[in-house]
């Protein structure tokens, strides 16, 4: 039953999936404000109506931004995305923000379930033709031995002069009609960036 309008009626299944935070620090006001608390106020609305919601998300622990994290801290990126992820964790409970399930892809019990749906989609998407294989040109910095990728790759638009990190400008304010233009100065194509950050 409804505790809105009172009518019995059958629950409806709903899936809410916030995306996954990076676990290279705490959550910040636009990931609690934004998808947090966005599908907190509809699972909590869609259960007072009488239906049936799961929130779902998790830690994106292969982000390139744990790594230069770590690499920041002296640490290891396994040890900064176990101590943020469970910072992430926490600050959602103290804010009383429901999550039913908190997905750690690389750990149990979600490591070998993660790993073996990536390598099944991977292969039904060769047999079907779906993958392209292509090598392309992809900055590399002798000094560091890296691939200069995802959050690794840092600079300033040659146009307007704004921070660049990863493939997005940092000024919040600022602009961004530049963004295409300074990019396409940074790296070969558009389809590197997808290549690189998959390969």
């Amino acid at each position: 039953m409804s505790l809105l309008t009172g009518v019995t009626h059958t629950p409806r299944h709903y899936l809410l999936v916030p995306p996954e935070a990076t676990p290279n620090g705490p959550l910040h006001l636009g990931h609690i404000g934004g998808p947090f608390l966005w599908s907190d106020m509809i699972a909590r609305h869609l259960r007072v109506r009488g239906d049936l919601p799961l929130v779902i998300t998790g830690s994106d622990v292969y982000e390139s931004y744990v790594a230069r994290q770590a690499h920041a801290e002296d640490s290891t990126p396994g040890e900064v995305a176990a101590r943020y992820g469970q910072r992430i964790q926490d600050d959602l409970a103290a804010l009383r923000i429901g999550v039913d399930a908190f997905v750690v892809p690389d750990q149990q019990p979600w490591r070998e379930q993660f790993e073996q749906e990536v390598t099944a989609s991977i292969e039904r998407l060769t047999a079907r033709g779906a993958v392209l294989t292509r090598t392309e040109r992809v900055p590399h910095c002798p000094a560091s031995d890296r691939w200069a990728v995802g959050g690794w790759l840092r600079g300033r638009c040659p146009e307007c002069g704004a921070g660049i990190t990863s493939y997005f400008k940092r000024a919040i304010l600022h602009p961004m009609q530049h963004t295409t233009s300074a990019m396409k100065g940074l790296l070969p194509s558009r389809t590197t960036l997808y290549a690189a950050a998959l390969g």
